[in-house]
């Protein structure tokens, strides 16, 4: 079967971090459990996602492996990783930066934490 098309990621702060601030607090750990891929139904059925299983998101500037959870909260085509885990509490030692363009955006000349195409596929 062809390799289904990439997926816009999202990548803003966590509820319980700034960036990476405040990402090795226990309670906020805690409250924030591990890194997720939050993943459409549609888009998670069509590449054998469920929730709870382990997905490798890549592109060309590189991959993170996190955990997929499937929910209706977000439109097709689009997959939120919230961040940013520090790499030691992250399953593969790697978190969502990993996959974002080094490139500034034209407007603001900030970084594309809200325009990254990625590729998600369950771990082998």
């Amino acid at each position: 079967a062809p390799r289904p098309s990439p997926l816009v990621c999202i990548s803003p702060p966590a509820h319980s971090f700034l960036n990476t601030t405040f990402a090795n607090v226990p309670r906020f750990l805690q409250r924030e459990a591990e890194p997720l891929l939050h993943i459409h139904p549609d888009d998670a059925a069509l590449r054998q996602i469920v929730s709870g299983s382990r997905v490798r998101v890549c592109n060309a500037q590189g991959e993170v492996t996190l955990t997929a959870q499937v929910t209706g909260d977000i439109i097709p085509g689009t997959v939120l990783a919230p961040g940013v885990w520090w790499s030691k509490f992250s399953p593969d030692g790697r978190n969502i930066n990993q996959v974002t363009p080094a490139e500034e955006t034209d407007m603001g000349a900030s970084g594309m934490f809200y325009d990254t195409a990625v590729w998600v596929e369950p771990t082998r």
